[in-house]
């Protein structure tokens, strides 16, 4: 190691060389600080905790250049902090005594071999104190092109360090401004917390100007009008990190800084509720001048700036911290609509709070009950608006440890710990009330309501089975007429475990084979020609026969719907060819998908049935999604089935939506034919069959149990009727064996 003899090379010494490394320089003026103490802000590493990775270098520092004192320092406005050191005893002092001082003021290394035989720092009382500070090497550390602190070694006695030892250090800054710069990333991309937005909002309200009150702010920020959305005012950061001026910054609304696709989601957010923390939690795209996407966390808080109502926004840039983390896993565990956690998300946390907290914790399932009237009225974007705003609402209800959750189409769920189960029922009543009120969709109001099922967690209790629990509570407040709050309880429990039981007897039963089908006749009302509906039940070894009620809805509940329909679809293709006449067999919308049409097209094959022989009869619900039922419509058709449409009317359909599906036939539900001795239900049957006529669709009258009604449905127009005054469902044995005994029906 070559030797150094100069002594004292310092910034101003008599002995200097020229070398900035060797003799420094004196410090810049006062801009330039305040450009560099900006600096150090940014990376937001003043006053943090010990870090393994910066008292790891420091270690390494003092052991190669077998010094007894190191440290990472960085210099504030008027005092320096270490970070990090070895054989220092404070963690800082004031910045006018601090060697650092004057290696951050050159941007330079800072060279001392005897500190006594220098006037700047003979006096100082890091060299007369129990530190005893006689010689001393500091390099420069930086951060946004600004030096904002040191690396140095320092020695008890005075000794000359060499170029091997400088080139160490050097070489060392730059791993410790390589941890920098990741401590600043990590910072970065965490929003800040809450309350120091809303502090920074008071402020501005008290009258500070925006540029004092964002002084201290590391990323974008900026204020907006709450009643035009208009952006106010901004910061550099901002501009600097979107590439817009301050004046077409000022010429925008923060609706402009989102992709088309978001910009209706936030003004919906903002035109339903109250947004404060939920907006933290949602991660956003941002759209920048050169039209790249960054994606954002957003923190505000409400204010006044200069007599008007405003909020403070500020920006967390995650895109780079999206990268850096797992993404299919954060895919996997948020719902891409809201921004909320999905259920898998929900599922993990609850477990780890009902640790901690075993029987006082809570979870609440929120599902709103018109939802479907306004996703098929207005269709699918505007039911994402909702979906959002709705969250924005139920978030606004709890405090931020409460866990807000999607874990459905239009289901919510909320996790409180430390909670009493009188304290659940009521946060149940806020949310309900709070989802009461009118959104504004497509500037028009719209209403939902909801319900709400509540359960208390108790000893053992698993968080699924928790959750089962609390929804098992909403399906009871939906029993009583929706937009209700129901707690779980011991009845609810027994009917849980009448459920489990019937489920899982169910599933014996397909093994078993137990599933028949009866028929019931559907006549012709002008040739007479018979068709049937077949009516599953089930043959219970103790229970004797039951009624589809019993069954089906559990059966979809659990999935068993698909083996059992499979069943069910087998024999009535069977029945079909018995018979020699067209036979309807009732499919569940969770079955209406692709596999649906090769099972049709397979049963129709195999057993060499005629076009239309077979008949898929659908409800409205099936088909919600108009692209995705067009192309199982037109599989079936293609097989050969032809499709019904069971109960029409009472769902929300357009007879302009089935004729863009191509439907054969229409059911006019048996609720329309009982009133039609009524002007209104009159009207209101007539003008399906004629425009289901225009259509060129057949109608099938249900539930014609008189004369009089079947007089009434020939004179309507239907092209069938079905119901107890022309059969009832029999047996498919007994039909087939009776049927060419019996004479043909008489319509009249």
């Amino acid at each position: 190691m070559g030797a150094m003899t100069t002594k004292g090379r310092l910034m101003a010494g008599t002995s200097g060389t020229g070398d900035p490394a060797r003799d420094g320089i004196e410090p810049d003026d006062g801009a330039r600080d305040a450009r560099r103490v900006a600096a150090l802000r940014r990376v937001a590493l003043l006053d943090t905790p010990t870090d393994d990775a910066f008292d790891e270098v420091v270690r390494f520092a003092a052991d190669a250049l077998r010094a007894p004192m190191a440290a990472i320092s960085l210099i504030d406005a008027d005092r320096q902090w270490y970070k990090a050191s070895v054989g220092i005893d404070t963690i800082e002092t004031p910045r006018d005594v601090a060697f650092c001082n004057h290696v951050v003021g050159a941007d330079a290394p800072l060279v001392v071999d005897d500190t006594l035989v220098d006037a700047r720092f003979a006096g100082s009382p890091l060299v007369h104190g129990h530190q005893r500070a006689r010689s001393y090497l500091g390099v420069p550390v930086h951060a946004f092109g600004e030096a904002i602190g040191a690396l140095c070694v320092l020695d008890h006695r005075p000794r000359g360090f060499g170029d091997d030892d400088l080139r160490t250090m050097q070489f060392l800054a730059h791993q410790v401004e390589h941890l920098v710069d990741l401590v600043t990333r990590r910072s970065s991309a965490t929003p800040p917390a809450r309350q120091v937005v809303v502090d920074l909002a008071a402020r501005l309200s008290a009258g500070e100007s925006f540029d004092a009150v964002t002084s201290s702010v590391d990323r974008p920020a900026w204020i907006y009008d709450v009643s035009t959305l208009g952006i106010v005012a901004v910061n550099a950061i901002a501009i600097d990190h979107y590439g817009w001026t301050r004046d077409e910054f000022v010429r925008r609304s923060i609706l402009d800084l989102r992709p088309p696709a978001e910009r209706r989601l936030l003004a919906a957010a903002i035109d339903n509720s109250e947004i404060d923390h939920y907006s933290a939690t949602r991660l956003w795209r941002h759209v920048r001048a050169d039209g790249q996407a960054i994606d954002v966390r957003i923190a505000s808080a409400a204010g006044t700036h200069l007599g008007r109502q405003v909020r403070l926004v500020v920006v967390t840039d995650v895109t780079e911290r999206l990268v850096l983390d797992d993404a299919i896993d954060r895919a996997g565990r948020l719902d891409p609509t809201t921004g909320l956690p999905n259920r898998r998300e929900l599922l993990d946390v609850l477990a780890r709070r009902l640790e901690r907290h075993p029987v006082t914790t809570a979870v609440l399932c929120i599902d709103l009950d018109r939802f479907k009237l306004v996703n098929d009225t207005l269709g699918h974007d505007a039911a994402d608006v909702l979906l959002v705003a709705a969250a924005a609402r139920v978030r606004q209800c709890t405090p931020p440890d409460d866990v807000v959750a999607r874990i459905g189409g239009d289901a919510f769920a909320v996790a409180r710990s430390a909670c009493t189960i009188e304290g659940a029922w009521l946060l149940g009543e806020e949310i309900r009330l709070s989802l009461e009120r009118p959104f504004l969709i497509e500037d028009a109001e719209h209403y939902v309501s909801a319900s709400v099922g509540v359960a208390m967690a108790s000893d053992g209790c698993s968080a699924s089975g928790l959750v089962e629990e609390a929804d098992a509570a909403l399906a009871a407040a939906k029993a009583l007429g929706r937009n209700a709050v129901v707690v779980f309880d011991e009845s609810l429990r027994r009917s849980i475990t009448e459920t489990v039981e019937v489920q899982r007897d169910i599933q014996s039963a397909i093994e078993r084979h137990e599933f028949e089908l009866d028929v019931q006749p559907i006549v012709d009302l002008m040739t007479g020609n018979v068709a049937y509906e077949a009516l599953a039940r089930w043959m219970h070894p103790t229970r004797g026969r039951l009624m589809p009620a019993t069954f089906i809805g559990v059966a979809e509940e659990s999935g068993l719907i698909r083996p059992l329909g499979d069943q069910l679809l087998e024999l009535g293709a069977r029945h079909a060819a018995a018979l020699g006449t067209p036979v309807s067999v009732n499919v569940s919308a969770r079955q209406f998908d692709r596999s649906l049409v090769h099972r049709v097209a397979t049963l129709i094959d195999d057993h060499g049935l005629a076009p239309g022989q077979l008949v898929i009869e659908i409800t409205e619900s099936a088909m919600v999604d108009d692209d995705h039922a067009a192309i199982v419509l037109a599989g079936l058709r293609a097989a050969g089935a032809d499709i019904w449409i069971d109960d029409f009317g009472t769902g929300y359909s357009s007879l302009g939506r089935l004729a863009s599906l191509t439907v054969d036939a229409l059911k006019l539900p048996r609720e329309f034919v009982a009133d039609l001795d009524t002007p209104n239900g009159w009207g209101i049957a007539a003008a399906i069959v004629a425009l289901a006529r225009a259509l060129d669709i057949e109608v099938i009258a249900e539930g014609v149990e008189t004369e009089r009604q079947l007089e009434q449905v020939r004179e309507l127009g239907c092209d069938a009727a079905q119901g107890y005054h022309l059969g009832r469902p029999r047996p498919f044995a007994r039909e087939l064996a009776d049927r060419r005994e019996r004479p043909p029906a008489d319509v009249g």
